[in-house]
């Protein structure tokens, strides 16, 4: 048996999936295993955002939230992720020697950047509908 607030927000997620699904015909039972997934059971879905969808700096900052997350850049990446927008942010991680934390080229940043945010789980998941109708996943939906 779940627990209360995972069952809470299994419910609620699950409407605001078959919702969306009589939108955009995409299968509610795949967003809302993935909204469980990334969100932690609702724990983790700041702005009804449990996807954690960015925020394309030209919406407005209504619709937006600016929080804290980590991202693997190159050192090009970083430079361009700052001049975006001013209150963005990026720090180098470092491990336990002092040294960056690499991958190849890429190494790990403690960012602030925009993340959208939703007045409900519904306009989530919409907007989680949107993201398959464009490259690369538009072709893979279109095959499904």
């Amino acid at each position: 048996m779940l627990e209360a607030s995972k069952l809470a927000f299994l419910k609620k997620a699950a409407l605001a999936a078959v919702k969306s699904e009589q939108k955009t015909r995409q299968p509610a039972e795949l967003k809302l295993a993935q909204a469980i997934l990334e969100s932690g059971w609702g724990k983790h879905s700041p702005g009804n955002n449990c996807f954690g969808i960015k925020a394309k700096l030209s919406v407005p900052e209504s619709q937006r939230q600016l929080l804290k997350t980590t991202e693997w850049f190159t050192q090009q990446q970083v430079i361009a992720f700052l001049q975006g927008d001013k209150s963005r942010e990026a720090t180098l991680r470092l491990g336990p020697d002092g040294q960056p934390q690499k991958k190849g080229t890429r190494c790990l940043y403690d960012v602030l950047d925009w993340f959208a945010k939703y007045d409900d789980l519904a306009d989530c998941m919409s907007a989680h509908d949107e993201l398959f109708t464009k490259p690369p996943y538009r072709r893979m939906f279109d095959l499904y």
